[in-house]
């Protein structure tokens, strides 16, 4: 088994084990997304710790000189770069439909 799918095999079992717990338990489930959101936060932390540490060192290697240069701004370009910001805001615009759909189970 090469990384691409080990790397695949792991987003599917994620992805599974969290459907699954959405679907179990409300309250478990806001347990489970508690604790990818530390995780996030942790990986970042780390990812902006070594890269501080980095530059304390002096390690500037691989940081361009400037970062706007070789860039070209294009619509899909502009696109795919906001696509990527709503990452962030993934599970905040999903995961409150559960608690509407259990509330409206408990008015019938």
């Amino acid at each position: 088994m090469n990384s691409q799918h080990s790397i695949s095999l792991n987003f599917d079992l994620s992805v599974g084990l969290v459907a699954f717990v959405n679907a179990f338990s409300a309250k478990v489930s806001s347990q489970v997304q508690i604790v990818f959101t530390v995780a996030k936060l942790l990986a970042c932390a780390l990812v902006i710790g070594i890269g501080i540490y980095q530059l304390i060192i002096g390690e500037f290697g691989t940081l361009p000189t400037n970062g706007f240069d070789k860039g070209k701004v294009t619509a899909g370009s502009l696109a795919l770069a906001f696509y990527q910001g709503l990452w962030s805001y993934d599970g905040k615009l999903t995961f409150p439909a559960g608690r509407y759909y259990e509330n409206y189970q408990l008015h019938l």
